[in-house]
């Protein structure tokens, strides 16, 4: 994968411009994602290719950068990808803090190798998924397609039970 953000996408095989619109969520929006990588040319090519799908992307440059970008009363993201090795705050230690503000948050860490134990143990146990680098445009992609699919399809499953929960209390109310 070569990481020149000067130059345009086409050369990776990823069209110019969305074919269909990014995975959105089931109020309507466009999926929200937030990225985090130290290395300048990675963080500005994932961001255009992830933003080439039509999802709003933030960009962080480290995982204390990342923390900041998502309070706990701020907008929800749908996708947080970690590279797991960054300065200031790595993407393990990023991901420990955000879960305590966003429990059900997913998240992909990226990585070129797992120096880390707490992330390795992450990944080792199947709690986080994880991407090796170099990989493809495609293959970034595809995860993050199926990753942001069944948060919606979890989100989806939670809301039914919500409006189920709801429909419940209003017959309940009536009579």
């Amino acid at each position: 994968m070569a990481f020149e953000s000067d130059r345009p996408l086409e050369h990776l095989g990823v069209a110019a411009t969305p074919t269909t619109a990014g995975p959105g969520l089931s109020d309507g929006m466009r999926a929200r994602i937030l990225l985090a990588d130290d290395d300048d040319n990675v963080r500005d090519l994932l961001r255009r290719l992830l933003a080439l799908q039509g999802w709003d992307v933030v960009a962080a440059r480290n995982g204390r950068e990342a923390v900041d970008a998502w309070p706990e009363e701020g907008t929800p993201f749908d996708l947080v990808i970690l590279d797991m090795s960054m300065p200031v705050m790595s993407g393990p230690a990023a991901y420990e803090e955000l879960r305590r503000r966003h429990a059900g948050m997913v998240v992909l860490f990226i990585s070129g190798y797992l120096e880390e134990a707490s992330g390795r143990d992450l990944i080792l146990k199947g709690k986080v998924p994880f991407l090796a680098k170099p990989f493809t445009p495609q293959q970034l992609v595809a995860t993050a397609t199926a990753l942001l699919a069944h948060a919606r399809q979890r989100e989806g499953s939670l809301g039914l039970h919500r409006m189920r929960s709801l429909v419940c209390a209003a017959a309940n109310a009536v009579s």
